[in-house]
């Protein structure tokens, strides 16, 4: 009996990019979107090694997380099945090559288990909301920063904050264009910290609403700057409505640090610096 050759292999991969050069993650009409750029140059490196006879629209990238327009990334996860075995040190090179106009990169590539879904997989995602506190601005270290150039209260900040923390309804901070069926989520974790006048609000979260985040950090503005207490934010929470809520935060602030999953597929952490390969010489 003829033993099962498997025609696919699951490969997982982590990107960092910066999201203004690109109309978000998800394939739209409107171009470039992250999604869509790996996909059209993906297909370019593996068609001369796959089988003639295999159809390359069948490679399709599924990421863990959809950010938004303008939205960065240290550690968005996704994957895609390929007809072959291939040394991912070389696809990574590839991939970079191609990447380096929108200042994106490939930082780890490996095969992963069949069952592995990099959205579905996920048990939590973490991201973390820059400001940057200062009189001026600073754009070279802090380029993507929100820049709010009238000091703000930390502590009432930090203290508003954990009245989001736990199971709520939060109608109040999402976007009106919200298309999800519930706005009940939970919030794992919400840590605010200061160094030098960068103030950087980490939210963890298995999943969020539309603009969720970013609606969450410009109420915390608004207690910071005094314009609403720390005590307020329960009753925004009670009200159900987007106009109760502070401003929705600009994006290019936001930065998508990455999805968690469990120790079963082996995903090395974000800060990995060397990573071994599956070389089968292709």
């Amino acid at each position: 009996m003829n033993s099962f050759v498997p025609i696919k292999y699951r490969y997982a991969f982590r990107i960092e990019y910066k999201g203004e050069h690109f109309f978000g993650w998800q394939k739209q009409q409107i171009q470039p979107t992250v999604q869509e750029v790996l996909e059209n140059h993906l297909k370019i490196i593996l068609k001369p090694l796959a089988p003639t006879n295999w159809d390359d629209n069948r490679i399709l990238i599924e990421g863990s997380g959809r950010t938004d327009t303008g939205v960065n990334a240290y550690g968005q996860m996704a994957h895609f099945d390929s007809p072959i075995l291939f040394n991912t040190h070389k696809i990574i090179s590839s991939l970079n090559f191609f990447l380096r106009p929108y200042e994106s990169s490939i930082t780890w590539m490996g095969r992963v288990a069949s069952d592995f879904h990099a959205r579905f997989s996920a048990v939590s995602r973490s991201y973390v909301y820059e400001i940057l506190n200062t009189q001026y601005e600073r754009r070279v270290q802090f380029s993507s920063a929100w820049h709010i150039n009238k000091p703000l209260n930390l502590n009432a900040m930090k203290k508003a904050a954990m009245y989001l923390v736990g199971r709520h309804d939060f109608e109040s901070f999402r976007d009106q264009q919200c298309q999800a069926k519930s706005a009940i989520r939970n919030i794992d974790a919400f840590d605010i910290k200061e160094h030098q006048g960068l103030i950087q609000c980490y939210v963890q979260s298995k999943s969020f609403l539309h603009h969720q985040i970013r609606i969450m950090v410009g109420t915390l503005t608004h207690v910071g700057l005094g314009k609403l207490s720390p005590e307020d934010i329960p009753v925004i929470l009670e009200k159900k409505h987007r106009k109760f809520a502070g401003p929705t935060a600009p994006p290019g602030a936001l930065i998508f640090l990455g999805p968690i999953y469990s120790d079963k597929y082996k995903i090395p952490p974000l800060n990995t610096n060397w990573s071994k390969t599956d070389d089968v010489g292709v």
